[in-house]
């Protein structure tokens, strides 16, 4: 059998999709809530929001959640799958490249893994494997719309509210500065965002194209 026989099986398998987006959404709200109760035991609810990891794994299990409802037929189902993809696979990659590191992988905590590790990379199977329609490669800023809105709340309230999520957000920091915090978040990480969401979309689509050229073919 090939794989995209395989990706046919499945996707014509509803307790098979269930099973693989069920177990996804548990590890993914199971993230969530330990992140919550953590942060209401330490009186922080409102820095918890404030994460983009949190961010992010909150809107895949939304996006999880969905998915067992009519919503996943709408044709903006598929944008906010996208959007849930590239926002948790820049969890996971920031975080182990850039914020923590990968020498630290063994000191994290199992919630922490839940949220930076272990759901990206869960969720891109779910995408890859369960959302079915393609996105025009004309479309692909739409994921830009999340961080750049999280960089510009924070480039404008950060110096309101003096606190930053992130030291590579925070122009305070000695050898910052606004200039540099912008640089970086507008001219390096954006490009590279839309870059890698170039990626992720050609890829998708080159699954669907097979996916449809097979079912055309055995018609």
């Amino acid at each position: 059998m090939t794989n995209t026989q395989t990706l046919k099986t499945l996707r014509e398998n509803k307790l098979s999709q269930n099973l693989i987006t069920g177990i996804i959404f548990i590890f993914a709200f199971l993230g969530v809530l330990l992140n919550f109760i953590t942060s209401i035991q330490e009186n922080k609810p409102l820095d918890m929001i404030a994460y983009f990891t949190n961010q992010s794994n909150i809107i895949v299990t939304i996006v999880l959640a969905l998915s067992f409802t009519k919503i996943k037929d709408k044709s903006y189902f598929k944008y906010l799958a996208l959007v849930a993809l590239v926002d948790i696979l820049m969890t996971g990659i920031i975080y182990h490249l850039i914020v923590n590191g990968i020498s630290s992988f063994t000191n994290i905590s199992f919630s922490g893994h839940l949220v930076h590790t272990i759901t990206p990379l869960l969720y891109p199977i779910f995408y890859y494997l369960l959302v079915k329609k393609p996105i025009p490669l004309k479309n692909m800023w739409v994921p830009l719309i999340h961080p750049l809105l999280y960089f510009l709340y924070f480039v404008i309230l950060g110096p309101v509210i003096k606190w930053y999520p992130y030291d590579f957000l925070n122009p305070t920091l000695e050898g910052s500065s606004l200039g540099s915090v912008l640089f970086f978040c507008l001219v390096i990480l954006l490009p590279i965002i839309l870059l890698f969401t170039a990626i992720l979309v050609i890829f998708k689509n080159q699954i669907e194209k097979k996916n449809n050229q097979h079912n055309i073919k055995n018609r």
